[in-house]
């Protein structure tokens, strides 16, 4: 077992997991937008006051998500027999929910990543760069290897197929 899936019940199956680099590469460059915003609103000047207003709260949106990126829980998405979860322990999609998945080119889901959709709603819930569940979508990837995106997304879908028994076990275990 890998240090990030210590606190993870059950044996790991795939994990996928977002790199401390990018999230520290992302947070550095929304800060830098957002001081580049501010310095055209004060430094150099707008001649609207609706422009300065809007550059503000553009600004103010930038820092926002860098300081939703810097707080974002875990660093990882780890798929066990039961579901999904991060690499606190926390449960983020148990299996029983899970209807189906969207890992298709014209998904709406996460780059390098996939959609599950889900049989009823869940609370909301996002990591930045690494998984949002709203509603009966929960999806994960985006600042992730599209490898283990597609690894994780490929034992999922024969994970449901074996469970709703539509293939055999024998095959899916290789006996």
């Amino acid at each position: 077992m890998t240090d990030f899936t210590k606190n993870v019940p059950g044996e790991p199956l795939a994990a996928i997991r977002r790199p401390e680099w990018l999230r520290k590469t992302v947070i550095a460059l929304l800060i830098a937008m957002a001081a580049g915003v501010l310095w055209s609103v004060f430094g150099v000047g707008v001649d609207s006051g609706l422009k300065t207003i809007l550059l503000t709260l553009a600004a103010a949106g930038c820092l926002w998500l860098a300081y939703a990126v810097l707080q974002a829980k875990g660093s990882a998405v780890v798929l066990t027999k039961d579901g999904f979860y991060d690499d606190d322990g926390d449960l983020l999609c148990a299996l029983s929910e899970v209807d189906r998945v969207d890992a298709g080119l014209m998904a709406f889901r996460p780059s390098k990543g996939f959609l599950v959709r889900l049989k009823t709603s869940a609370p909301r819930g996002w990591s930045p760069g690494l998984w949002w569940r709203i509603g009966k979508r929960f999806a994960v990837g985006g600042a992730t290897p599209g490898r283990d995106g597609k690894a994780m997304a490929d034992l999922l879908a024969n994970m449901i197929a074996e469970r709703d028994g539509k293939i055999s076990k024998e095959l899916f275990h290789g006996g």
